[in-house]
């Protein structure tokens, strides 16, 4: 076994297999192992309890002359902390293997905060199993970097959807909050991300015309019943898309002619009662007359 006292990148790469495996080793303890069929990998030798212990890094040339000292670096830290650097790094790369892909950090989301808590988390499952699980479904969770989150803002930003590429921000952030609250990543990498899309506050009103169209083309459209009594019920009390479509049919008190909407289905989080008049009150009848044994208004369309 040969001793230099500094390795090189140009050294490493010359040097050639032999009949018999054999190691070269630099003065601080960094070995690199060349194998008859040329493979060269990185390692240390080490005493832990009194036993000679030999740790691998990685392969050259997929890890550099650099990396390697850095890993024999944060060995050598590690063992003079009493702990066994072979034994942790096992315990890591078992942990990476086990560590949750992005597509079963999207199904724990869901499962474990969006569906049971935010009203809106059909919209974040769609948004995710439309943008995000096919683009990184596969991946670790932890390997996510905010560049890669700005670059798939920006595509969304790009086909022409600043609006829904804000949205998805906003659904990567929390999902990722959540995900580092429980230990799933060490970071969130979508903190930092301003939102992608220039929002301008909405201004166009219909006019009595346009409203007269509207409510008679509905007539006309080949769309199931609930959706034509929904898009009606919208136009009538002037409330959010997501608060008319997933409506319990608990809020609705005809005898006082009330639609109390609770602060948790609220966007402002503020409970408010909804004067409903008698046009809206035929609209929710019919609904509820179509909606059979559900507890929601239109079930079809939640």
């Amino acid at each position: 076994m040969a001793t230099r006292k500094r390795f090189t990148d140009k050294y490493i790469a010359a040097l050639k297999p032999k009949k018999e495996r054999y190691e070269e080793v630099e003065g601080g303890g960094l070995r690199i192992r060349v194998t008859p069929r040329s493979v060269k990998s990185w390692g240390w030798l080490y005493r832990f309890d009194r036993m000679p212990i030999r740790m691998t890094f990685g392969q050259y040339p997929a890890m550099g002359l650099g990396s390697a000292r850095l890993e024999l670096a944060k060995a050598r830290k590690i063992l003079e902390e009493g702990i066994d650097p072979g034994k942790k790094l096992v315990a890591e790369r078992r942990a990476e293997r086990n560590a949750e892909t992005v597509k079963e950090l999207v199904e724990s989301y869901l499962e474990g905060h969006a569906r049971p808590k935010k009203r809106t988390a059909a919209e974040d499952e769609r948004c995710l199993k439309k943008d995000v699980v096919p683009r990184w479904g596969q991946r670790k969770a932890r390997s996510i970097t905010t560049q890669e989150i700005v670059n798939l803002l920006d595509d969304v930003v790009g086909r022409g959807s600043p609006y829904m590429a804000n949205r998805l921000k906003s659904i990567v952030f929390r999902m990722f909050k959540w995900a580092k609250r429980r230990g799933i990543v060490d970071i969130n990498p979508a903190a930092d991300i301003e939102p992608p899309g220039k929002e301008v506050p909405r201004q166009r009103y219909l006019n009595a015309s346009e409203i007269r169209k509207f409510w008679q083309g509905l007539d006309g459209l080949s769309i199931a019943p609930s959706i034509r009594l929904a898009l009606r019920l919208l136009l009538v009390v002037g409330q959010r898309r997501s608060e008319v479509t997933s409506a319990p049919k608990a809020e609705f008190d005809l005898q006082e002619r009330l639609w109390r909407i609770p602060g948790t289905r609220a966007k402002n989080g503020r409970a408010h009662a909804v004067p409903l008049s008698f046009l809206a009150i035929t609209i929710i009848k019919e609904a509820v007359a179509i909606s059979g044994d559900s507890p929601f208004l239109f079930p079809s369309i939640l």
